[in-house]
């Protein structure tokens, strides 16, 4: 309760100090509270009920503010598949996982085992390929055709050298480039340089013998072009692809319908005549015994058509033809100089030409023309050691 000792109001009342003003006054003085901004509670950013319960007074600053949890820490080497099934048996978890492991464990077994056979395979084979080749070189000897021996000898120093160190090898080196390039002209470089320093059995053979101009510049032009390996051109890329493509099907087909063995061959290279080599598509096994020499071809002219017409004894191929009711292949075509220089450097008597394709293949048996190897033998052998060699040597 509030004293008011003295009051004064203006009115005309007040002079006797008893109006109604002075009155209300003294009531608000001793009944009313004054308040202000700070005295009332903050009504702006107060935190909500979620803020209020989680920030409330009694925690401590530690609760308020923790401390943040140390990672954990882990070995950044990884764990192995190998360590998971030695150390922690984790094959007998029935899992995906489980079952991943022991199938890539199967496969490399299965490659290991694979990699054994195919190795025993390659030594036999090996050691059978020797024992063919031994029976070719011995077959080389019995040609039944007579040369003039070394009627190109003495050479030129710088020809001499190369001849003898370069193309003159002995049947253990035959042998041996044999083996090597029986993956012929598939990233073999082997097989390429070994048919490039001498005259093969493909078209270089053909094109010496065929050629009608023996004077001395164009021979010497002939040599440089067989030197210069050109491009196929695209159409000729696009034989060789398809040839290449069913070469093996071929070889496969010819093995099942005469019932015979095919070896793969290399690179043959004759012994007495070693600047004189060929590359037969295989020769022919059977009942253990070399019979033939195969070559094949694959002529993507035929791929949709027959190569032979029988009904109106029409070939659809350049090569052969019929005669007395037989299909022959000609004697004027690049393939029957081929045929024969194949027959010549593996010793044998006869060589099938198997031409594939899908709907009717054809076999013709060639047989070895003495007559026809005496007088391309003598012409490769000139042209070799006149006009190739200097060439080779010179480059």
């Amino acid at each position: 309760m509030r004293n008011v000792i003295n009051s004064t109001c203006e009115c005309p009342a007040g002079a006797s100090k008893k109006c109604k003003h002075i009155a209300a006054t003294i009531y608000y003085i001793n009944n009313e509270e004054v308040l202000s901004k700070t005295t009332v509670s903050q009504e702006w950013g107060k935190p909500s009920t979620a803020g209020t319960m989680k920030y409330k007074k009694g925690k401590t600053i530690e609760k308020l503010f923790q401390k943040k949890r140390k990672e954990l820490c882990y070995d950044d080497k990884g764990v192995s598949h190998k360590s998971l099934v030695n150390n922690y048996d984790i094959l007998s978890v029935p899992c995906i996982l489980s079952k991943m492991i022991k199938e890539e464990q199967q496969y490399k077994s299965w490659v290991e085992i694979r990699k054994c056979i195919e190795s025993i395979l390659d030594e036999v084979e090996d050691h059978f390929d020797q024992i063919y080749m031994n029976e070719i070189l011995t077959k080389q000897n019995e040609c039944g055709i007579i040369f003039n021996c070394g009627s190109y000898f003495p050479l030129n120093l710088n020809d001499s050298n190369y001849y003898f160190s370069k193309i003159m090898i002995n049947s253990s080196e035959i042998k041996n480039i044999f083996n090597k390039t029986k993956s012929q002209s598939n990233q073999c470089d082997l097989w390429n340089a070994v048919r490039n320093s001498r005259i093969s059995a493909s078209i270089k053979a053909h094109r010496i013998k065929s050629s009608k101009n023996i004077s001395f510049e164009n021979q010497v032009s002939l040599a440089v072009s067989l030197l210069n390996k050109k491009s196929l051109g695209y159409q000729g890329k696009i034989n060789v692809a398809y040839g290449n493509k069913y070469e093996e099907t071929a070889v496969e087909l010819y093995s099942n319908i005469f019932s015979v063995t095919i070896i793969k061959c290399g690179v043959i290279i004759h012994s007495h005549k070693p600047w004189l080599c060929a590359s037969p598509d295989g020769i022919v096994i059977k009942r253990g015994q070399i019979t033939k020499v195969l070559e094949v071809k694959c002529p993507i002219s035929c791929r949709s058509k027959p190569i032979v017409d029988h009904v109106n004894k029409v070939c659809n191929v350049p090569y052969l033809k019929y005669e007395s009711n037989k299909i022959v292949l000609k004697s004027s075509h690049q393939y029957f100089t081929q045929c024969q220089i194949l027959m010549f450097c593996s010793g044998l008597e006869q060589c099938d030409l198997f031409v594939y394709n899908t709907i009717e293949p054809i076999t013709v048996t060639v047989e070895k023309n003495i007559l026809f190897l005496e007088k391309l033998i003598t012409r490769l052998e000139y042209f070799y050691f006149n006009f190739y060699l200097p060439n080779i040597v010179s480059k």
